[in-house]
């Protein structure tokens, strides 16, 4: 597969195009490349990924990273809902667990939701 497999659509409600979190830039642009490789890694075939920043309330903003590939299991959603614990998460990497480690910094607010053969989607209240 390439590139050219994927698509990618970045949406970003005006009012918070100058919207400006405090945290640590390495971090938060890790979080994010983490979810859009994991949506690489697991659409192996090629998908679209859409990349949202909304209003929700004052000063506040939700990140959605969605793609419409294979989804996953209702399971497999469940243990990547989970608090982390030191266990290892199954069938997933570092990837997810990063993902939750730096939320949990910022104390953001994340859940994933998928439907098998249809999306996987990652919230993130900031």
């Amino acid at each position: 597969n390439t590139y050219e497999d994927y698509s990618f659509d970045l949406e970003v409600d005006e009012q918070l195009e100058n919207y400006n979190i405090q945290a640590d830039v390495t971090l938060i642009r890790r979080m994010i490349e983490n979810i859009i490789t994991n949506s690489i890694v697991h659409n192996e075939k090629g998908c679209e990924i859409n990349v949202a920043l909304s209003e929700r309330g004052k000063d506040k903003a939700r990140l959605v990273i969605c793609d419409n590939g294979q989804g996953a299991p209702e399971q497999k959603i469940k243990a990547l809902n989970e608090r982390i614990k030191n266990a290892y998460l199954p069938e997933h990497g570092l990837g997810i667990r990063v993902v939750k480690q730096v939320a949990r910094k910022y104390k953001y607010a994340v859940r994933f939701s998928a439907e098998e053969k249809e999306y996987f989607k990652c919230e993130i209240d900031l």
